[in-house]
């Protein structure tokens, strides 16, 4: 989903960048990523993220974002996520994935790989309960959870952010 840039969101930020820096992957899958903001802000913490999107106009601005910032470790794709892990494996050895899929969740093709790709750690963030409940079932099946908190991005609404971290079981 795409996020309003504010204190609230500037505070996932870092707990998503806290955690990155922790682990300390040296490749970074940032599937459904949009414009790769994770991936660009989490440059810095590996030697390569991997950027996946459908959307060519997300893609277009993450590759200008990271010309602007010289960032030269983010490669992007322009592709959906389900047809990406099919087509190019995800290699497991020190990888993090971070998932950030439309209000609509995860494609289950795409769940199921996750969930079978043996990575240990694996970020989630939705913006959708329903749809975070339906990925998670697929994803427990291989993960299980390690920590999960709330964002208000846009208070006196419906709407929140969940973040939620995964490991390996």
């Amino acid at each position: 989903c795409a996020l309003p840039i504010s204190k609230t969101a500037q505070k996932m930020y870092s707990r998503v960048r806290g955690i990155v820096k922790k682990i300390a992957p040296k490749r970074i899958y940032d599937l459904y990523g949009g414009a790769g903001s994770f991936s660009l802000s989490c440059a810095d913490l590996c030697e390569k993220s991997v950027c996946v999107e459908s959307v060519a106009p997300a893609i277009y601005n993450g590759i200008e974002n990271a010309k602007l910032n010289d960032v030269c470790n983010v490669q992007f794709f322009c592709a959906k996520v389900e047809d990406f892990v099919k087509e190019q494996p995800i290699e497991r050895k020190d990888a993090l994935i971070i998932l950030d899929p439309p209000r609509g969740g995860m494609h289950p093709r795409a769940a199921k790989a996750v969930a079978e790709s043996g990575v240990e750690n694996v970020l989630y963030i939705s913006c959708n309960p329903v749809t975070l409940a339906n990925d998670l079932k697929i994803l427990t099946q291989h993960y299980e959870i390690l920590h999960a908190e709330a964002f208000d991005f846009f208070p006196h609404s419906d709407h929140i952010e969940t973040f939620v971290q995964l490991k390996l079981k």
